[in-house]
């Protein structure tokens, strides 16, 4: 080993190859170089950051996609802060690949064409952890990170996996930067069999020999409005139970154990691929580097740690529900399956709801009119880009999103076993959208298309907007009536909204003819849909904010009215949840 100084990592030390690193006695905190010979006229080594802290827990950061890097950036290491504040030894592991280009920002740390660098990681990890006598082994990262993180796990004792939004599958995931991997890694555009190449070179973790990830520990976060939710966790979890495989892609909110040893939180924290906040990523690190538990009681601990989460990404100004805060993994087959969108049926009024019925909300999507959840897409789906830099709410951008997606209908199509829509027809009263190439959007205030065309508003109670009402009325009728769910709607008496209430959904008062016009246009929806179950507006001179309270419990009484059976169990009988406990 040689000590050098660097200016940017302090203490850096040198090693003239893995034998003489695995082999030491004394391995100072630091930066570490172990070198691994010459390919290609290169040098290759492996560097890692570590403070080590002899019979403590270990963890191993592994990074995700880089961007914006010269060469000097090389090592990378990330997480420095959140690792270096745990009760634990750590490690941050610097991928070798991106050695081989600056413009290269992800490679798995799977290695390149000459170096497979998953068989000198896994020594040099399993060392660490002897040396140190680590109790236990947390290898943590997202995305790209968590591949490696899920690719390590099964091979090294004592080692849980602690991932977000990962990849599973390689060839599954963006192709150009897949591309750019093989093209660097393996002078080929696409990436060649594994067993075609020396080394071990896993690039598909459903497809990774054992011991593998389903041998060990698993936490998985999920963010529920990520293609990975599809791509990637839906084909990870059909190894273990395909069944739930498809579940995963049909809730928004469900945290549990899949089986004993893989723990799963599916939620909405932010829009996309994005990391959940860095104070949930340590209350989990917390929870698992604490070796006072055994790793089976730490497991079991986990749930209070994704109720946490929840509560910590919320929107602002709400408080969690306690639906919300209870929404495991496997539905109880007593349960009515539901999917609800509206403004008014947050998971408050779902809480309400469930405490008089047994139900599972299986999708909750807020602020998406029937027009914009049955618009008729095109055949390619038409590309129209918005200026979504300049929604800054969360939620808002998620509103949006759902509407291009049109995913209250998505939702309905995709679950054949949902026994109840619910449906707020609030949200009509917004007016709508139009962004070009087929898109209509519930109204959104301040949205501009990337393009710098102007999007169309139809306000509400115009000729276009009761126009795209009726055409898309009509095809929700449809295919529900195919679904064979029963519908729910909370009506909205538009003649009973005051100057506060339009105020304050953001709106001006309309004309008495336009008002006029929609009681005409509901009466057309209450002959159009004669099976629905149609909740009116209670008549109250409260605030409208106020007069949501109590929509669940009159939601639930209708539903035990229709003593619908659930699908999902031919053989159970509806009971009300307050019934339920005397029996």
């Amino acid at each position: 080993m040689r000590r050098l100084l660097d200016s940017r990592w302090g203490n850096f030390y040198e090693w003239s190859g893995i034998d003489e690193f695995l082999k030491a006695t004394c391995i100072p905190d630091g930066v570490h170089r172990i070198k691994l010979g010459i390919h290609a006229g290169r040098m290759q080594a492996l560097q890692i950051m570590v403070r080590l802290r002899p019979g403590r827990a270990l963890t191993v950061h592994f990074y995700g996609a880089q961007t914006r890097r010269g060469r000097s950036d090389t090592p990378i290491f990330r997480s420095l802060r959140t690792s270096a504040s745990l009760n634990a030894s750590f490690v941050l592991v610097h991928d070798p690949s991106l050695d081989l280009d600056d413009e290269l920002g992800i490679a798995w740390y799977e290695g390149y064409d000459g170096f497979a660098a998953a068989t000198v990681i896994r020594a040099v990890l399993s060392h660490l952890s002897t040396f140190t006598a680590a109790p236990r082994t947390i290898l943590w990262g997202g995305s790209a990170g968590g591949y490696a993180a899920l690719r390590h796990v099964g091979s090294i004792p004592g080692a849980v996996a602690f991932v977000w939004n990962p990849q599973t599958s390689i060839p599954r995931y963006l192709k150009a930067p897949v591309r750019r991997y093989a093209t660097t890694a393996f002078g080929s555009p696409e990436l060649p069999p594994p067993d075609s190449i020396s080394g071990d070179f896993v690039f598909d973790l459903t497809e990774q020999p054992r011991p593998n990830w389903t041998d060990a520990p698993v936490v998985y976060l999920q963010e529920a409005d990520d293609r990975h939710v599809r791509e990637h966790l839906a084909h990870l979890i059909a190894i273990l139970d395909p069944q739930m495989a498809n579940e995963v892609t049909l809730r928004d909110t469900m945290f549990g154990h899949i089986t004993s040893n893989f723990y799963l939180h599916l939620s909405h924290w932010m829009p996309g691929h994005t990391p959940p906040p860095k104070a949930a990523v340590k209350e989990f690190l917390n929870l698992l580097v604490d070796t006072r538990l055994t790793l089976e009681e730490t497991l079991a601990h986990l749930e209070n740690a994704s109720r946490l989460m929840i509560q910590m990404t919320a929107q602002t100004g709400r408080t969690p529900s306690c639906f919300e805060l209870v929404a495991p993994v496997r539905q109880p087959p007593q349960n009515l399956r539901a999917i609800q969108w509206g403004s008014r049926l947050g998971r408050e009024s779902v809480s309400e709801m469930g405490a008089h019925v047994p139900v599972t909300v299986s999708r909750s999507i807020l602020g998406q009119s029937v027009i914009a959840a049955f618009r008729m897409r095109a055949k390619p789906e038409p590309r129209t880009y918005l200026r979504l830099k300049d929604v800054r709410n969360p939620q808002h951008r998620r509103s949006i999103l759902d509407d291009r997606r049109a995913s209250a209908r998505a939702a309905l199509l995709a679950d054949p076993t949902v026994d109840v829509v619910i449906i707020d027809f609030l949200e009509e009263v917004r007016g709508i959208t139009y962004a070009g190439a087929g898109l209509t959007l519930t109204e959104h205030r301040k949205l501009t298309r990337a393009d710098g065309q102007e999007v169309t508003h139809f306000a509400f109670g115009s000729a276009k907007h009761i126009t795209l009402w009726r055409k898309r009325l009509k095809r929700m009728h449809a295919e529900l009536a195919a679904n064979n769910a029963r519908l729910v709607i909370l009506d909205m008496n538009v003649s009973s909204l005051n100057s506060s209430d339009w105020e304050w959904l953001g709106l001006n008062t309309p004309p008495r003819e336009v008002i006029n016009a929609w009681h005409t246009v509901m009466e057309e929806a209450r002959s159009a849909l004669p099976e629905a179950v149609w909740i009116p507006a209670e008549a109250t001179n409260q605030p409208l904010p106020d007069r949501t309270k109590g929509i669940g419990r009159r939601i639930a009484v209708e539903l035990l009215e229709l003593n619908i059976k659930p699908r999902n169990c031919t053989n159970a009988t509806f009971v009300p949840n307050d019934e339920r406990t005397s029996l």
